[in-house]
């Protein structure tokens, strides 16, 4: 499950992709890392937030949805980067559908850096 904002962000980068009509060209991340732990935020006594780093390189280009063409990025630049995921416990979890307690609060590109293949 994620919070308003995260869902908010992450639908918006889509719905003006689809807007545009452009689509990623190459849809697979080429390398993920496991998570690992960055930093915990405690807002109050109820209230602590976990995040955690995904390191990954990825090809960010997008082309037209229609024919294929470049519209922004460069289909052979690879770039290194690392998400920020956070995380906190939902106050009211829905465990039998979900599976987990948790609600993703952030979802961050971070630490872009090109490549040299």
């Amino acid at each position: 499950m994620t919070s308003e904002k995260a869902f908010g962000l992450l639908s918006g980068v889509i719905k003006s992709r689809k807007d545009r009509k452009l689509e990623l060209k190459y849809k697979e991340i080429l390398y993920l890392d496991d998570a690992s732990y960055h930093n915990t935020v405690i807002d109050d006594d109820e209230t602590v937030r976990f995040q955690f780093t995904l390191n990954c390189q990825e090809i960010n280009c997008l082309v037209d949805s229609k024919t294929g063409e470049v519209k922004e990025g460069n289909p052979t630049l690879v770039e290194s980067c690392y998400y920020v995921i956070e995380l906190k416990l939902n106050p009211e979890p829905i465990v039998d559908i979900l599976g987990h307690p948790w609600t993703i609060t952030i979802v961050e590109r971070t630490g872009v850096v090109q490549q040299l293949i």
